[in-house]
């Protein structure tokens, strides 16, 4: 059901110890591969989102045109809320990131996955600890973008390969 609820409740063994001794709905589970559960995560991220609270006020975005309530424009600093609404936000970062993806190669380096939405950005010399200052992947992509990082740095991996060459090398 996508909503991870009952999960974050216990240790991860614990929920895992009732589904294998029958204690647990199996028709609530599925077994999908990483590839298969970030790209599901990800195309449905609008369900882990927190609701809008609404605040009866209208702002105009200054990107898509609409009037809207000013709930949906993120606060950017104290009370100042930004000019673009939050629609228009998530559509420009998700553009930055499939142009990022593509100054990348746009498949995965190993096996050729294209799929955007299970796509992991990987420090070629496992050095992520030590560039973590380099931000967010959003930041990330945006200095990928900009030039301000070696290209050579980063590979673009799928989730299984980026998680087989975590765990095996």
């Amino acid at each position: 059901h996508n909503d991870r609820k009952l999960e974050r409740r216990y240790n991860s063994l614990v929920w895992k110890n009732d589904i294998v001794n029958g204690r647990s709905d199996l028709s609530r589970y599925q077994i999908l591969c990483r590839n298969c559960n970030e790209a599901k995560q990800r195309q449905n991220s609008y369900n882990l989102l927190k609701p809008v609270v609404l605040t009866g006020e209208l702002k105009t975005c200054k990107t898509c045109g609409l009037d809207r309530d000013s709930g949906f424009f993120y606060i950017h600093s104290g009370d100042c809320r930004r000019a673009s609404c939050s629609d228009c936000v998530r559509r420009y970062r998700f553009q930055v990131t499939l142009d990022c993806y593509s100054a990348l190669g746009g498949h995965c380096r190993c096996c050729k996955e294209s799929d955007p939405f299970k796509m992991n950005i990987d420090h070629v010399h496992n050095n992520g600890c030590e560039t973590r200052h380099v931000g967010i992947v959003f930041s990330l992509c945006k200095k990928i973008l900009l030039g301000r990082v070696e290209l050579s740095d980063y590979q673009l991996l799928c989730a299984n390969c980026n998680y087989s060459k975590m765990r095996h090398g």
